[in-house]
């Protein structure tokens, strides 16, 4: 049995589009064309060994990618939104530019991670520690089911953290995986194992 985990699709927000990268937070953005093609891509790729269910965050970019996966699984999977699956909530550092905003977000993640995000956001730990109960539960459902769950790249950024039993300290702000991407949990080496890579540019959750 495995646990599965995909970053949602490139959005609607920043793939296409002219401009900067932004950050997208809890911001209501679907996907972009790119980003549902990938999702279906997704499907076709765990044809061969499909999960029993698939859990999601309740945001659009991740909502509609969990759906297109299970479209192209056949329709049978369930799809189970969970707001606790949301990314960090940066308050209003969402809809920034990336430039602008990531010396607010290091500061935030890495000096002050106990200072909740300006208007509204949670602190880096709450989201850390958000995460880290989730995924044991996800983890544990996985040692008897075949589970794919839709998350955000601050959930894959910070999952090593988690399967090695350590705190936040390092955990990257930005990076791979790529949108896209399928990863498995090996539970054995308490690693990410790449399943399927998208092959796009990899771009801030």
């Amino acid at each position: 049995m495995t646990l599965w985990l995909v970053r949602h699709g490139v959005t609607a927000h920043n793939a296409g589009t002219p401009g900067a990268e932004r950050i997208r937070g809890w911001s209501p953005v679907g996907l972009a064309p790119e980003g549902r093609a990938m999702a279906t891509r997704v499907g076709e790729a765990l044809k061969a060994h499909p999960p029993a269910v698939i859990f999601t965050s309740d945001l659009p970019r991740a909502r509609e990618t969990a759906d297109l996966v299970a479209e192209a699984l056949g329709g049978d999977v369930p799809v189970v939104p969970l707001a606790e699956l949301r990314t960090w909530h940066v308050g209003s550092l969402s809809g920034q530019t990336l430039a602008a905003a990531k010396p607010a977000l290091d500061r935030l993640q890495h000096t002050r991670p106990d200072e909740a995000a300006p208007r509204g956001g949670e602190s880096y730990h709450d989201f850390f520690d958000r995460w880290g109960r989730l995924q044991a539960e996800l983890r544990a459902l996985g040692q008897t089911h075949d589970v794919l769950a839709v998350v955000h790249g601050r959930h894959l950024w910070a999952l090593p953290a988690h399967l090695a039993g350590r705190g936040s300290a390092g955990v990257p702000t930005s990076g791979g995986p790529a949108p896209g991407d399928v990863l498995a949990v090996d539970e054995q080496r308490k690693r990410l194992v790449p399943v399927h890579r998208s092959g796009v540019t990899q771009n801030a959750s």
